[in-house]
């Protein structure tokens, strides 16, 4: 899923469906809005570390939480 969402500015919050197995670099470039992230896989794979990632400001979506199920 290398850059899927780039430059979703409206973007504030995502579902990730057991069926997606990474993400990849850049994949939510530019979605200063995103918020909220939800697993539905109660083990998260590795995120690349610039997935979340503003290349214009260095910001890295510091308000932005990870969800995952209970077990």
């Amino acid at each position: 899923m290398t850059y899927k969402y780039y430059g979703c500015s409206g973007l504030n919050s995502i579902t990730i469906p057991n069926s997606v197995t990474s993400m990849g670099w850049g994949a939510f470039w530019y979605c200063g809005g995103l918020t909220s992230v939800i697993s539905e896989m109660e083990n998260p794979y590795a995120f690349s570390e610039d997935a979340f990632h503003n290349p214009d400001t260095g910001d890295y979506f510091p308000s932005c939480v990870l969800t995952v199920p209970n077990r």
